[in-house]
């Protein structure tokens, strides 16, 4: 009877941790003073979804070393596929945090996270969301502690060219199959005499309604939940000049390369967290619980606001598929200073004398002082098109089709030879940069539009800009686009002078034959 009585005390200790809500990332136990590695990240993954049946793992592709990528789906009932996340009717809401491998502080908020979801104080939030939380987008970067993956590529610059395996895996299958209402993507900064940065999509083309909703409702719960607990934050911005801050500060890219803003493109609610750290001070516990704070204020506002959020995002995909040809479409943009002066937060510079080369030096206190500067926030667009009615490719330019795919873009093939009014690009001036960035030589294209009926064989790639992707697909193709694909080399046997791009523009509406590739 001992014997027994024992077995059955040694059972009820192995299993009693895993529904006793106790589970703790490598990070917590450390005190924060060590970082959740890659195998401890999946073994606690793997333990918490033992606490409960609303959490699933899937593995969503591999990095460039071959090390696995989890994503965490937590919902009520559990979510197994996309279609069943649809289903349900509920708020897709998706994180995603350390693309850039020395940013931890997401990461391991994230972790913390789901388990407050899975099983603690947030479990609630379930029935009215599904949460997709993808707490890693860079193993071979964390496990080096470096920015860039093993490839050498900044990922969150990766977004429209998609070079890296993580990336592609990330859009192909979590951010274009799941197609979330709401995007965070968790950073950290450096440098900035505040606890917390945060920053909505900045893209001109993105949905305006829900950039506002991001910027005027999302983000000021956030701010008020941060300074409720004692913390400073602020929008997104860097200093016109790093050594003299008080000149003025910009705010944050509006380029589609970057997670924000292209999720904005793919009409989602998406924001830029990043806590921030002054250099050389170990403070991960403060700001993982900055995100963590964060983090949970969106996730409550947008549980609380339900019904506005989906009926927002919702009227935005119709939008965006009801686009009349003609409407103003922005390729370029540029900053410009708003008429007054902001007040922000520096730390104070001070000069200092090199002990050994004698030469003065400037070097930042932790002094913050109060300062009074030009802030250039204005986005104002430089160059701008006509929406078309579609986009037509040649039968060789598959390579295209293929990656317009990736991004969630639909593409047709004609089914039989079609005449169409077109706009062809002409090249009329390509400048290729010397010095390569993020793999490529960066192109800056002019070109004229010339209009003619053309002949295409059947075979040729359809892109109807009457899908909910019509802004992204936009951005792509047009090769004049900040970020296009012509802009990282995708034409470049096309760019002499008067030469024809193998893209053209539909600018009336046609009567073709197609079928789905």
């Amino acid at each position: 009877m001992k014997r027994i009585y024992a077995i059955w005390l040694l059972i009820l200790l192995l299993i009693i941790p895993a529904f006793a809500g106790d589970l703790k990332t490598a990070a917590e136990k450390a005190d924060f003073k060590a970082i959740t590695s890659n195998e401890e990240l999946v073994n606690y993954l793997i333990d918490l979804q033992q606490t409960t049946d609303n959490m699933k793992i899937k593995f969503f592709g591999s990095s460039a070393s071959g090390q696995q990528m989890p994503m965490v789906i937590l919902a009520k009932p559990p979510v197994y596929s996309p279609w069943e996340a649809y289903f349900q009717g509920k708020v897709i809401f998706l994180i995603d945090a350390q693309v850039h491998g020395n940013e931890p502080a997401g990461c391991e908020a994230s972790l913390i996270l789901m388990r407050k979801i899975a099983g603690g104080d947030l479990s609630y939030l379930l029935d009215k969301m599904v949460i997709i939380i993808v707490p890693r987008l860079n193993p071979d970067g964390a496990e080096a502690f470096r920015r860039h993956n093993s490839l050498n590529y900044d990922m969150n610059r990766d977004y429209m060219k998609i070079d890296s395996p993580e990336i592609k895996a990330f859009l192909s299958e979590v951010l274009n199959k799941y197609h979330p209402h709401v995007v965070i993507d968790a950073h950290e900064a450096g440098s900035r005499a505040y606890d917390f940065l945060l920053e909505s999509c900045l893209h001109p083309n993105a949905p305006g309604n829900l950039s506002r909703i991001g910027e005027k409702e999302f983000l000021a719960a956030i701010k008020t939940a941060l300074e409720e607990k004692g913390y400073k934050p602020f929008w997104y911005f860097k200093f016109v000049s790093k050594n003299k801050p008080e000149e003025g500060i910009k705010r944050g890219s509006f380029q589609s390369t970057t997670n924000r803003n292209y999720s904005g493109l793919q009409n989602s609610i998406s924001f830029l967290f990043e806590s921030t750290t002054f250099p050389g001070r170990s403070d991960l516990g403060k700001r993982v619980n900055c995100h963590l704070i964060a983090m949970t204020a969106a996730l409550k506002y947008a549980y609380e606001h339900n019904e506005e959020v989906l009926k927002a995002v919702n009227e935005a995909r119709i939008q965006a598929y009801a686009g009349k040809a003609g409407d103003k479409i922005a390729l370029r943009e540029k900053r410009v200073a708003s008429p007054e002066p902001v007040e922000y937060l520096i730390y104070e510079i001070r000069e200092v004398k090199d002990p050994q080369t004698g030469r003065i030096k400037l070097e930042r206190t932790e002094k913050v002082v109060k300062v009074k500067g030009t802030a250039f926030d204005l986005l104002v667009p430089t160059l701008v098109t006509e929406r078309p009615y579609g986009y037509i490719l040649p039968p060789y330019m598959r390579k295209i089709a293929e990656i317009l795919k990736i991004h969630g873009i639909s593409v047709e093939r004609l089914a039989r030879p079609a005449n169409l009014s077109v706009e062809s690009f002409i090249v009329e001036e390509a400048k290729t940069k010397k010095k390569v960035e993020e793999g490529h030589f960066k192109v800056c294209i002019k070109v004229r539009k010339q209009k003619e009926t053309r002949l295409f064989e059947d075979g040729s790639f359809y892109i109807s800009l009457a899908q909910p992707s019509a802004n992204l697909a936009i951005s792509l193709l047009e090769p004049e686009a900040e970020n296009s694909l012509l802009s990282v080399n995708y034409f470049d046997s096309f760019l002499e002078k008067g030469a024809r791009l193998p893209v053209y523009r539909i600018v009336e509406k046609p009567n073709i034959s197609t079928v789905l590739e």
